[in-house]
């Protein structure tokens, strides 16, 4: 008569054919990330604690179990920090190829520019960099990727978003 408890399906991480790629649907904490989680759950739940009850005992123990839970929420947060960041790089990047079609480069100049753009505006370690250096080595047979974007349908997206905007530009003689 006991119910059985449904187990929750393991994620699996996908990082691509290589192996090179990187799953933006998980993030992986470094040391300096779960100390400021802890740093952070502590003193939030001290100050609250302490400031409803008056006593630092109490608050210390709600300190100890808001250090214990903060990790959990914090490692959430900088997941969906990272993949806004991707998706802002992301619209950055069309907006360079747009630019680079509307010039008349040929697909393997617009992308060779859009990358130099990237480099220069984000660094050479930024997500879109790399993924943008992935697509451009041929490394993109897997269908599915890790960053949730299809790699040859996002290049084949590409192509077309930058064939309509360059035909939409008027032709100067």
């Amino acid at each position: 008569m006991g119910r059985k408890k449904k187990q929750a399906e393991e994620y699996v991480e996908l990082r691509g054919l290589m192996g090179n790629g990187k799953d933006y649907h998980v993030y992986h904490m470094t040391k300096t990330d779960v100390l400021i989680a802890w740093a952070l759950g502590f003193a939030v739940g001290f100050v609250v604690l302490f400031a409803f009850f008056n006593s630092t005992i109490v608050a210390f123990a709600g300190g100890m179990i808001g250090a214990r839970l903060m990790p959990k929420h914090y490692c959430e947060y900088k997941k969906k920090k990272q993949l806004g960041e991707l998706r802002s790089q992301f619209r950055d990047l069309l907006e360079s190829l747009t630019s680079a079609y509307s010039a008349g480069k040929n697909t393997v100049g617009a992308f060779e520019e859009s990358v130099n753009d990237m480099v220069s505006i984000y660094g050479e370690d930024a997500d879109i960099v790399h993924e943008v250096e992935i697509i451009c080595t041929e490394q993109h047979y897997d269908r599915k990727t890790s960053s949730g974007f299809c790699r040859s349908e996002y290049v084949g997206g590409c192509y077309e978003f930058c064939k309509c905007v360059r035909e939409l530009q008027p032709r100067w003689k």
